[in-house]
């Protein structure tokens, strides 16, 4: 068996993610994330390292590995320029991608949280949410069931539609751009339509062990419509720093914004991997 880096894509309304063998960061990258902490601007530290705790459940323990490092609360949900990151830092994750992307910002360092403003025009994102009327001609056809692991199937109730890559040729392109992974390592790209009261409970979006193939190390959505309220992918045990309006820790939560990317990596060193939701 091959077991290769892969990308799998999906769109929110729209995302993408690739997959590799899974394991613990070497000793060596922990101490250049923690120099990336340590690295000044404006007189504070861009980044702040802390340990994840928190409510788990047995289907969704906490982490094995608990070390984590934040962006500073100054930053709040704008997140950290990526020329502040000390070299090399994102290297274990993702080698080849493009820190001068523009709109790229670092929201939570380790595990990496990114995003990208800006990654759709208002056009390119109205183009793609039409391909949910396209299964006539077979650039859509809707998906009976994900990979990714919930362990519910009531767990998630957003409707998804997979894509002929052909139909998507300017997500392969700027995901490819950005990460600097080869096409031929992108899984097949999805639509997916999240109707008010709608959700995607607590899950990995890492795959199952005994999935064929490997494993996805990076997962992309891109955001195809602004909403008013709700739509949020939260990462459970990830702190955005600061407090809430009940003065408990803020998570790490990702606002949809029409044509904004949201990037990061499902297995990122931590056991079985991140756990994430959305509620539309």
């Amino acid at each position: 068996m091959i077991v290769r880096s892969l990308v799998s894509l999906h769109l929110i309304c729209a995302a993408a993610a690739f997959l590799a063998p899974a394991g613990r960061q070497p000793l060596l990258q922990r101490r250049v994330l923690l120099l990336a902490a340590k690295k000044k601007g404006k007189g504070k530290e861009a980044f702040v390292p802390y340990e994840i705790s928190g409510d788990s459940v047995p289907m969704f323990p906490l982490p094995e590995r608990r070390d984590a490092i934040q962006a500073h609360k100054k930053f709040g949900d704008k997140g950290v320029s990526p020329s502040k990151l000390a070299p090399g830092a994102l290297d274990a994750h993702c080698p080849n991608l493009d820190h001068a992307f523009p709109g790229l910002r670092v929201l939570h360092l380790d595990p990496p949280v990114l995003t990208v403003d800006g990654f759709f025009s208002d056009a390119e994102c109205d183009a793609y949410r039409a391909l949910e009327h396209a299964t006539e001609t077979g650039d859509a056809h809707m998906l009976a069931q994900s990979a990714t692991f919930s362990g519910a199937s009531d767990s998630r109730t957003s409707t998804t539609w997979f894509l002929r890559y052909q139909a998507v040729p300017k997500l392969l392109a700027a995901v490819s751009a950005l990460l600097g992974a080869p096409l031929e390592h992108f899984e097949e790209p999805q639509l997916v339509r999240y109707q008010a009261g709608q959700m995607f409970s607590w899950h990995y979006d890492a795959l199952p062990p005994f999935h064929p193939g490997g494993q996805r190390a990076a997962t992309c959505l891109v955001y195809l419509n602004d909403v008013a309220e709700g739509g949020r992918t939260t990462f459970r045990d990830l702190r955005l720093g600061g407090t809430d309006a009940e003065g408990r820790p803020r998570r790490v939560e990702v606002a949809p914004k029409k044509g904004r990317a949201l990037l990061f990596f499902p297995r990122s060193g931590l056991g079985l991997g991140l756990v994430l939701g959305v509620r539309g």
